[in-house]
């Protein structure tokens, strides 16, 4: 169901907030959330550590730091910019990081950088993949780029620097 967050917030605004209990979701697939249905997921969902965001509206992104279980990103049609302050801000909990379709650049050793426990990267028709560093990815297993434009040199950075990748 891709608008989970929706129903989540229709809880909270159809209801007495105080006789709304928090959910035993772990995973979220969300479309178009903005800041109030976010509000609503971080409310309701305390065990939640798998969300996929599809569409998400500005500041949503870098607010995925106000879920503390975190270890599962996927995000649909975002803004790189925005992946930017979340992995800032969180980076250091992904096991799973998969982005598809994102708008800008993506620097591969910030990820790796910010993500040092990140296990499984999958980047699906992105705009641009480059590295400006040479940041080992220590834990990273699991490697898909998918027609995604990337540099030379980035693909060379990868192969060098991702020691345990399996496939």
């Amino acid at each position: 169901y891709t608008y989970v967050g929706k129903a989540l917030l229709h809880l909270i605004a159809d209801d007495d907030v105080s006789s709304v209990r928090e959910t035993k979701l772990q995973q979220i697939y969300d479309t178009e959330t903005d800041a109030n249905t976010f509000d609503a997921i971080v409310k309701l969902c305390p065990k939640l550590d798998s969300l996929y965001l599809d569409r998400s509206h500005t500041g949503v992104i870098g607010r995925l730091h106000l879920i503390p279980k975190l270890n599962h990103v996927k995000l649909n049609r975002f803004d790189c910019e925005e992946l930017d302050s979340m992995l800032t801000k969180c980076g250091e909990k992904l096991d799973i990081l998969e982005l598809l379709v994102g708008k800008g650049v993506v620097d591969m050793s910030a990820l790796a950088n910010h993500c040092p426990r990140l296990e499984k990267l999958v980047c699906y028709k992105m705009e641009f993949l480059t590295h400006y560093e040479q940041v080992t990815f220590p834990n990273l297993t699991k490697l898909e780029i998918l027609h995604s434009p990337i540099t030379t040199s980035c693909v060379r950075y990868l192969m060098t620097c991702c020691p345990k990748v399996e496939e």
